[in-house]
């Protein structure tokens, strides 16, 4: 597995989504799923859509679940910090060299976040809604074209909460670009460390999503699940400046 630095945000995001994702050992009886481990599962479905909209309604179980992870990392969070402290560019090139990380995603989401990194914050939800137009045009499998659908779509729904929804006034959230990188570190955290338990173990388990099988869905799961940790962390950091 490719090392991938620990910086600041990183920190954020990793405190964010503490023991999120766990290791599902295989027993006997998980021939089946170790014999699969490298198939590609479509996690744009309809489930997996409504369960990260409920993370942002007032009441859901998601979203009980999100202000529970996001309150019990507060006070381990050192917030004086800024975006010096996040070499996204390391992070992009530790990306592209991941071998853990699907490839045949990579020539779609390494321009996106090359992008994102020097988008404000007001602009990062165009600049999704852009590149998900984008989709139909590749040359892809549809199964690919499903799954970064979801991406964006998870991308989505965080940015629009955190500048749009959270805490402080407008101007403040932004300002700068600090959302846009926390989903770019947490997707990159998350790819790399989903691949890897995927590739080794045949499946992972991500909170609120579930159990997914191999390394292409353990990337796809626990990138989405860690970017929308880091929109909260980089939501979160925009008011500590």
């Amino acid at each position: 597995m490719t090392k991938i630095k620990l910086n600041i945000l990183k920190t954020f995001i990793l405190l964010f989504s503490s023991s999120i994702l766990l290791l599902t050992s295989c027993s006997d009886n998980d021939t089946e799923q170790i014999q699969s481990k490298d198939s590609i599962e479509n996690l744009n479905t309809v489930e997996n859509r409504n369960i990260i909209t409920n993370l942002y309604k007032e009441g859901t179980e998601e979203n009980l679940f999100l202000k529970q992870k996001i309150s019990e990392s507060k006070n381990n969070l050192n917030y004086r910090t800024n975006e010096s402290d996040f070499d996204i560019e390391a992070e992009i090139e530790n990306y592209r060299n991941c071998s853990d990380c699907p490839s045949e995603y990579k020539s779609f989401m390494i321009p996106f976040i090359e992008e994102m990194a020097i988008t404000n914050d007001s602009e990062l939800l165009s600049l999704i809604s852009d590149y998900d137009t984008r989709i139909d045009n590749l040359e892809a499998d549809l199964v690919i074209k499903e799954n970064l659908r979801f991406i964006l779509f998870t991308f989505y729904e965080a940015a629009n909460y955190n500048i749009n929804n959270s805490e402080g006034n407008l101007a403040q959230r932004t300002s700068g670009n600090k959302v846009a990188l926390g989903i770019a570190g947490g997707f990159i955290t998350g790819c790399a460390t989903g691949a890897y338990i995927g590739g080794t173990a045949g499946t992972v388990t991500v909170p609120i999503i579930g159990t997914v099988v191999g390394a292409v869905s353990g990337c796809i799961a626990a990138g989405a699940w860690s970017a929308t940790m880091g929109a909260a962390a980089g939501g979160f950091w925009t008011l500590f400046d």
